[in-house]
């Protein structure tokens, strides 16, 4: 049962990384995805406009869909936690059947 729920809790938290680790991918691309709209509000041709207007569009997509991922890490951050008081519950249970 201790190996169980630990594997358990394990596999969770490897789960976290990776999804930390993707948002910190998806933060730096929309880093770098600001970084050009910048220099192309400098540009003042047609094509830098309808670059920037097209970026504009994909950015907002891009920025909810962050958003939205950075506001479940906190569920995601208890899941373990879970883990570990149903882990505590049981432990309580077997010590009182021990005594």
């Amino acid at each position: 049962m201790l190996e169980t729920l630990n594997e358990d809790r394990s596999h969770l938290i490897s789960g976290i990384k990776r999804y930390s680790r993707d948002q910190e991918r998806r933060a730096q691309a929309l880093d770098r995805h600001l970084t050009e709209m910048v220099e192309l509000e400098r540009d003042s041709t047609e094509a830098a406009t309808r670059r920037l207007s097209e970026m504009r569009r994909s950015i907002e997509i891009e920025q909810r869909a962050f958003d939205d991922r950075e506001k479940s890490i906190m569920y995601l951050c208890t899941r373990p936690v879970v883990v570990e008081q149903r882990l505590g519950v049981l432990a309580r249970t077997i010590a009182g059947y021990l005594d």
